[in-house]
């Protein structure tokens, strides 16, 4: 009969964290029970194996490191907080934070272990170091495309991290995540990025208007409302944000768009009126009757300005449609 894990080595939790991961193996063989036990001390030595300080400067360490990461993927389970938190500190190293991100994506494809993997990365958003930000970006990208939404949160959230890099990996991300299979993540996307149009950084609404570009190719009718919604923002830099995001997002003579933006020259400031046809002069197409009959409507307008701009859509909107 074979032994029992336990009666192989002295008791106690420090004695077996100590022995080599070729030891436990060795054990492991000898043993046909007792499997949950090897897993979780096989988890603390890789684990341990990732928290040497020379990782950055000695090359048969890296090696090890890498190797130890490739078997944690086997052995974690699903919600073994001290092999993720090994992995995350991986994410530091520029020379793991590779192996880093393709572990914590595969551990996050097990059944039930992305919420998991999505908390243990969380805390990488607070780290100094810019390329430590967009590691966990990607794999908070693949921990989205497991279903996970407070991954597609903390995605939402770098489009307004201080440093481009990871603006830049944020929009990525999203644009990864519009394919038709994930696209039911998306409205909760769209709730966080149109607020950023808001966002007083200038960058950072640069980096919502593409986010939304992307998005906007499965969910385009929750991104025009979320869109247009901002057009009636009290600050004006927000209004054009929000203008220019319509022009750059939609094509020219899309309806809905054109319809959203016409639904503003109902409010009752003439700001936001005119911020409207103004939208409407570069969305609007030759001869788009819904257009046309915004224009038409606001040329009864009390406010001169209003006027103006609804004779000239007008003007631009009059003919027959043009052909694409």
């Amino acid at each position: 009969m074979a032994a029992s894990a336990t009666s192989l080595l002295p008791e106690g939790r420090d004695s077996w964290s100590a022995c080599s991961v070729g030891t436990l193996r060795q054990l492991r063989a000898a043993s046909s029970v007792d499997a949950p036990f090897f897993r979780e001390h096989l988890v603390a030595v890789y684990a341990k194996a990732l928290d040497g300080e020379s990782l950055d400067v000695d090359d048969a360490a890296i090696a090890r490191a890498q190797a130890a990461l490739r078997s944690l993927v086997v052995v974690t389970g699903v919600k073994d907080e001290q092999a993720l938190e090994a992995m995350c500190r991986c994410l530091t190293s520029p020379y793991l934070a590779g192996s880093a991100c393709m572990a914590l994506s595969r551990i996050a494809s097990k059944p039930g272990a992305a919420a998991s993997v999505a908390s243990a990365t969380a805390v990488c958003s607070a780290h100094a170091s810019a390329a430590v930000r967009c590691s966990a970006v990607k794999v908070w990208e693949e921990v989205a495309k497991c279903g996970e939404v407070e991954a597609v949160q903390s995605i939402a959230r770098a489009l307004e991290d201080r440093d481009a890099s990871v603006r830049r990996a944020a929009v990525t991300a999203m644009a990864e995540l519009t394919s038709e299979s994930q696209s039911r993540h998306l409205d909760t996307a769209i709730i966080g990025v149109a607020k950023l149009l808001e966002h007083d950084e200038p960058s950072v609404r640069d980096s919502a208007v593409a986010a939304l570009t992307s998005i906007g190719v499965t969910a385009e009718r929750a991104v025009v409302d979320a869109v247009a919604e901002r057009m009636e923002h009290p600050r004006e830099d927000v209004r054009l944000t929000a203008r220019r995001a319509l022009e750059l997002i939609f094509p020219q003579g899309h309806e809905a768009a054109v319809r959203a933006a016409a639904a503003r020259l109902a409010h009752q400031d003439a700001v936001i009126r005119c911020c409207a046809l103004e939208a409407l002069l570069v969305i609007a197409d030759q001869g788009q009757s819904s257009a046309a009959m915004a224009a038409l409507s606001a040329l009864e307008d009390s406010d001169p300005e209003v006027q103006a701009l609804a004779m000239q859509l007008i003007q631009k909107v009059s003919g027959p449609r043009a052909r694409r």
